[in-house]
């Protein structure tokens, strides 16, 4: 028995079940070094060297996207090694505790006052998703101190409200296909030195993509991306 579906998740879970098609929640996590560029493409096919932090589409499988988070982090070293990136946290917006060099979360600001642009196969399926959706302030959870002298040395780490802070709902019904060229575009208004500010450098900013939504196991021969078509003209 299909369990009734409450929200779209569980929807499309439902509907992919009944064509025989293995459906789960899923993740994908896509990662970009940060540096003086005014775009950055974010991989989805898992075909080439990735992060361990990483979780991009094997060419079998099929994903739908259904919630979608942008942040950026700091790994503490040029040379950062894979518990490095593993232990470094995610930010939603440029913590100056973290970003500290000079001008370093001033420029990260950049990141906010950008767009997404979703391409598979060449075809821009979403032009402009505004990433100030994803930037979230809140008060500091960590390192506050109750004084009239400026504190220094100490770390701050932000809120982190409920399981999806930082994402926004993803409504278009497109399919990130592993057979088909996916990739996500950061683009910024203008080229930016988004790297760490001190001189020699002493670590690495990245920016950190992240999709919730359906994987279809064994799918990418079946579920293929529709959206397409809305912008083919007849």
């Amino acid at each position: 028995m299909i369990p009734k579906a409450f929200n779209r998740t569980r929807s499309l879970i439902n509907t992919f079940e009944r064509k025989g098609i293995r459906a789960t929640q899923g993740s994908l996590r896509l990662e970009v070094q940060l540096g003086t560029s005014a775009s950055y493409t974010f991989a989805v096919n898992d075909n080439q060297t990735k992060l361990v932090t990483e979780i991009r589409l094997r060419s079998g499988d099929a994903f739908v996207p259904t919630k979608v988070g942008l942040f950026i982090r700091k790994a503490g070293s040029l040379t950062p090694t894979d518990a490095q990136q593993a232990i470094s946290t995610l930010n939603t917006f440029p913590n100056t505790s973290i970003f500290s060099s000079t001008g370093e979360a001033n420029n990260l600001e950049s990141i906010y006052s950008s767009r997404l642009q979703v391409t598979v196969n060449s075809v821009n399926l979403t032009e402009t998703i505004d990433t100030l959706n994803f930037r979230r302030v809140d008060m500091a959870q960590q390192g506050l101190a109750v004084s009239t002298v400026a504190t220094t040395g100490i770390y701050q780490r932000s809120a982190w409200q409920g399981g999806d802070y930082g994402f926004i709902n993803y409504e278009q019904d497109i399919c990130f296909n592993g057979q088909a060229n996916n990739n996500v575009l950061l683009n910024l208004a203008t080229a930016v030195d988004n790297t760490d500010q001190t001189s020699p450098k002493t670590s690495l900013n990245y920016a950190v993509l992240i999709f919730r939504g359906i994987l279809l196991l064994n799918g990418a021969g079946v579920a293929q991306d529709k959206s397409i078509k809305t912008f083919i003209r007849r």
